[in-house]
Parts: structure tokens; sequence; C-alpha cells
């Protein structure tokens, strides 16, 4: 697609401040990246701690 990936896009879907928007061919590549299945990366995101909501 020629778009590139900057850090900062990268920071803000690690720190939930965004979604990524992926082609379907943009997210093959970022599975091929991590190397894992499409159904392992949701189930991760799942298991994540919610970041808005802090612990007392």
């Amino acid at each position: 697609s020629g778009r590139k990936l900057s850090r900062q896009a990268v920071s803000a879907w690690v720190r939930g401040h965004a979604n990524p928007r992926l082609s379907p061919a943009e997210m093959l590549v970022i599975l091929e990246i991590l190397e894992c299945t499409l159904t392992e990366l949701a189930i991760a995101f799942q298991e994540s701690p919610d970041k808005s909501q802090k612990s007392e």
C-alpha cells in the first residue's frame, strides 16, 4: 500500500489511545512480523488490562 508505519502510531496503539486502521494486506504483514495468527492477536488484546480502569 506504500503507507509508512510511524513509531507514534504504534505507541498510540500500545497505550490504547488509538486503534489501527489497516488494510487486509497490511494486517497480514503485521501478523507475519509478530509471528501470530489473527485469533492469537485478538485473544492477546482481550486479555490485556483495560487502560481506562485504574486499580486502587
